[in-house]
C-alpha cells in the first residue's frame, strides 16, 4: 500500500495510517505473523530510500511504525497493545522456546495501560513528542472524533514530519511563516501551549516554558498545585522554578539539559528529580523537553516541556526494591528448597538449600532438565503430577526422589505454583521424616505385638490359676469341716487367713481378665447416657449398705459416643472407689457431672471422703498400686489401672486431683467421637 507525501504540517502528518489490528481472542502467533510480515514491506521500502521519491520514505517510516506492535481491538474499541518489545521479553521468559506463549491469545499478553490520544485535541508536534518522552511509550494510537481509528504516532513519525516541515520554511517567504493576523510561529506556539494546557493538566501534571536567556520559565498552574501553591502562591519570576527543587537534585537535571544542548537536541531531555512541597515534603517529578529555538551561534533560547508526578511511583519503586531485597534474603537463607522452573522442564533459578541437600552446586543445576535428577522409577508420577499441576495450577505434598551427588537419594515434598509461564515450588527433604516414621510404624508394631502376647499371657494365668485356687479354697474348708473340732484357735486363724487371702487372690484374678478384656475387646461405640451409669451403680452399691447417709449428685442426661461396655467398667470403678473412700465418714457426698473447657467437655467423679496426697497422683494409676491398707480400704490396685487403659483407648485421658481428708476427684475425656450429643441440663438429680 502507498501513502503519498502528507501536505498539512501538524500532529497528522505524523501519523501512520493503517496500524496493526488483531481482537483479543487471537493467538500471539497471529499477532506476530502480522508484524513480520509488515517488517518485511518495510525492509523493502528502506532499500529502495536511496534512489526514490520523498513519499517512499514517508512510506518505509509508516511501515516501520505499523510493524512495531499490533493494537488489540474489541467492539471498536482500543483495549490493549502488543509491541516488538513484549515479543523479545516473552522469548527471554521462555528461554527461546516459543512454544510456551506462541498459542496463547493477545490477551493474556498484551499491556492493558495503552494510551490513546485524540487527534483533534493537539496542533503541535513538539508536544506529541513531549508526551511520546513523557510516557515512556515507542508508540501513541490516535483516534479520530468519532472513535476511529486513524493511526500510530512513533518518534520516527515525528522526526520524518519535523525534517519535511523545515524543508517547507526554508521554501517559503519568510512573511508567509505568519499567521494571517501577523502573529509570529513563536507567538502561535505560545496559544496553541496555552489552549492545550487543560489537557495536558489531565494527562499529566502541566507543561512548562522556559526562556534560557532571561531565566524566565512558565510553570503551569496544575504543576503548582502540584506543589501545594496557587498560582498566585508562586509567581512565574526568573530563577524560581530552580528554588522548587532539591539542591542535590538541581545539578542532575542541569546535567541533562546540558546533554540535550551539546548534542543539538539528538539526546533527549528527560530528567527524574525532586520538587519541595509547600509543607517540606518530596514530590518526585519527571520532566521531559525539548529545545525549539536556537540563535545562529547555536545557543539554545528557548525550551518547552512537560511534567508528570511519579511520587508514587517512586514509593512504588521503593517498596519492590525493599519487597526484592526481603525476598533474596529469604531466598538465600531458608531450610527450605526454593525453585523457578520453566514449563519446558528445567531448572531457572533454586537457592543455596539444594547445594547443601543434593551436593551438586548451583550453577550444575540450573538450566538443566529437573528429570534427570529424579529417580526412573518416580519418573512417570512426577509427570503426572506436571500436568495436574498445568491443569490445577497448583499442587501440594507431592513426594518424589532426587538423585544426590554421591548417588544416593533424598525423599523431596514439593508445594508448587504456577505464575504466568513459570512454575514457584516450595520443597523440603523429608528422608530423615520418613526414616523416623518407619521406625516409629515399626516400633509399634513391635510394642502391640509385645502387648498382645502379654495380655494373652495375663489372660491365660489369670485364667489357669483360678482352678488351684479353687482347690485350695476347696480344700482348706474339707478340712475345717472334717477336722474342726481338733483345731485349736491358733489353727481356726490360719484357715480364716487362707480362705480370705483366697478370696482376695480371686478378686485379683477376676480384675486381671477384666483389664485383659479391657485391652483386648473390640470398641462398639453406640449413644450412652452416662448419667443412667452412674445412677445405675449408686443404686446398686445403696441397696447392698442401706445403712449409708450418701447424697448423690448426678447431673442429668449426659450424652456420650462412646463404647457402653467400657464406659460400664470405667463408671463401676470409679463410683465403687467413691463409695469406699466415703465409708469411714457418717455423711458423704459423690458428684457426677461435666465442665466445657476450651471447647471440650471434662467429665469427673468426686467425692468428700479420704482423699490422698497429690505427690503419689501419678502412682495411682499402676496396677498394684495402692495409697492405703487393705485392712483400712479393702482393694486390689488395679481399678484405677483399668480406667486408665479404658479411657487411653477411647481417645481421652484421665487424671485426679485430691487432697488428705478432702476427698478426691476423677476427671477424664474422650475422643471428638465422644463429646456430648446435648449439652447438660444445670439442673441435677440428688439421691440420699
Amino acid at each position: 500500500m502507498s501513502t503519498a507525501r502528507p501536505t498539512k504540517v501538524g500532529l497528522r502528518s505524523a501519523i501512520a495510517p493503517h496500524p496493526l489490528i488483531v481482537s483479543p481472542q487471537a493467538s500471539v502467533r497471529e499477532a506476530v505473523t502480522k508484524m513480520y510480515t509488515a517488517s518485511i514491506a518495510a525492509q523493502t521500502s528502506a532499500s529502495q530510500c536511496a534512489r526514490a521519491a520523498p513519499s517512499v520514505t514517508w512510506e518505509r517510516c509508516y511501515q516501520e511504525a505499523r510493524a512495531s506492535c499490533v493494537l488489540v481491538v474489541e467492539t471498536a474499541a482500543i483495549i490493549g497493545i502488543l509491541t516488538e518489545q513484549d515479543v523479545v521479553r516473552l522469548c527471554g521468559a521462555a528461554g527461546g522456546a516459543t512454544s510456551a506463549w506462541e498459542t496463547l491469545p493477545v490477551r493474556a499478553v498484551m499491556d492493558p495501560a495503552v494510551v490513546v490520544l485524540a487527534a483533534a485535541d493537539f496542533r503541535d508536534n513538539a508536544v506529541a513528542e513531549c508526551l511520546l518522552k513523557q510516557t515512556g511509550r515507542r508508540q501513541l494510537p490516535v483516534v479520530g472524533d468519532r472513535g476511529e481509528i486513524l493511526g500510530l504516532i512513533t518518534r520516527d513519525t515525528l522526526r520524518e514530519c519535523q525534517k519535511w516541515e523545515a524543508s517547507q520554511v526554508e521554501k517559503e517567504p519568510i512573511d508567509q511563516m505568519s499567521s494571517g493576523s501577523g502573529r509570529s510561529h513563536s507567538q502561535q506556539l505560545r496559544l496553541e501551549l496555552k489552549l492545550l494546557e487543560p489537557i495536558l493538566d489531565v494527562i499529566l501534571s502541566g507543561y512548562w516554558d522556559w526562556d534560557i536567556a532571561s531565566d524566565d520559565a512558565y510553570l503551569s498552574p496544575s504543576f503548582k498545585h502540584l506543589l501545594g501553591y496557587t498560582d498566585e502562591e508562586w509567581p512565574n519570576l526568573p530563577g524560581a522554578w530552580k528554588k522548587l527543587i532539591f539542591p542535590d537534585d538541581l545539578p542532575v537535571m542541569l546535567a541533562c539539559f546540558e546533554r540535550h544542548v551539546q548534542s543539538r537536541g539528538q539526546i533527549p531531555f528527560h530528567s527524574e528529580v525532586r520538587y519541595r512541597h509547600k509543607e517540606g515534603s518530596p514530590v518526585w517529578v519527571v520532566s521531559s523537553g525539548q529545545v525549539i529555538a536556537w540563535d545562529e551561534a547555536g545557543n539554545p533560547l528557548r525550551m518547552i516541556g512537560c511534567h508528570g508526578d511519579m511520587t508514587r511511583q517512586k514509593q512504588a519503586e521503593m517498596l519492590l526494591r525493599r519487597s526484592e531485597a526481603e525476598w533474596e534474603h529469604f531466598f538465600c537463607i531458608t531450610l527450605d528448597l526454593l525453585c523457578i522452573a520453566g514449563m519446558d522442564g528445567r531448572f531457572y533459578r533454586l537457592n543455596q538449600a539444594w547445594e547443601s541437600t543434593l551436593g551438586y552446586s548451583i550453577s550444575e543445576l540450573e538450566g538443566k532438565p529437573f528429570l534427570d535428577y529424579v529417580h526412573p522409577d518416580d519418573i512417570t508420577p512426577t509427570l503426572e503430577a506436571i500436568a495436574t499441576l498445568e491443569h490445577q495450577k497448583t499442587l501440594q505434598a507431592f513426594v518424589n526422589r532426587y538423585r544426590c551427588k554421591d548417588g544416593s537419594y533424598r525423599d523431596i515434598e514439593w508445594s508448587s505454583r504456577i505464575y504466568g509461564n513459570l512454575i514457584y515450588a516450595v520443597a523440603r527433604d523429608i528422608t530423615q521424616q520418613k526414616k523416623v516414621v518407619a521406625e516409629l510404624r515399626q516400633t509399634s508394631a513391635d510394642l502391640e505385638a509385645s502387648n498382645r502376647e502379654l495380655e494373652a499371657f495375663a489372660y491365660s494365668v489369670s485364667h489357669e490359676l483360678r482352678s488351684p485356687l479353687r482347690a485350695i479354697d476347696g480344700f482348706s474348708q474339707a478340712l475345717r469341716e472334717d477336722y474342726g473340732d481338733q483345731l485349736d484357735d491358733t489353727a481356726q486363724d490360719y484357715f480364716n487367713r487362707i480362705h480370705r487371702n483366697v478370696n482376695r487372690m480371686g478378686k485379683i484374678i477376676e480384675n486381671l481378665l477384666r483389664l485383659a478384656r479391657v485391652s483386648r475387646s473390640d470398641l462398639q461405640c453406640q449413644s450412652l447416657n452416662l448419667s443412667h451409669l452412674v445412677l445405675d451403680q449408686l443404686e446398686e452399691l445403696h441397696a447392698a449398705e442401706p445403712e449409708r447417709q450418701v447424697e448423690a449428685i448426678v447431673a442429668p442426661d449426659v450424652m456420650v459416643y462412646a463404647d457402653p461396655t467400657l464406659m460400664r467398667v470405667v463408671v463401676a470403678n470409679l463410683v465403687q472407689n467413691a463409695w469406699k473412700f466415703t465409708r469411714h465418714h457418717s455423711t458423704a457426698c459423690i458428684e457426677f457431672g461435666v465442665r466445657q473447657q476450651a471447647d471440650q467437655p471434662i467429665y469427673f467423679i468426686s467425692d468428700d471422703g479420704a482423699g490422698f496426697d497429690m505427690a503419689y497422683a501419678e502412682m495411682l494409676f499402676g496396677l498394684f498400686q495402692r495409697l492405703h491398707s487393705t485392712q483400712e480400704f479393702p482393694g486390689t490396685g488395679i481399678g484405677l489401672a483399668t480406667v486408665q487403659r479404658a479411657i487411653y483407648r477411647q481417645g481421652g485421658i484421665v487424671w485426679v486431683e485430691g487432697a488428705i481428708e478432702q476427698g478426691a476427684t476423677v476427671y477424664f475425656t474422650l475422643s471428638p467421637a465422644c463429646h456430648p450429643m446435648t449439652s447438660p441440663n444445670p439442673e441435677v438429680c440428688k439421691r440420699s
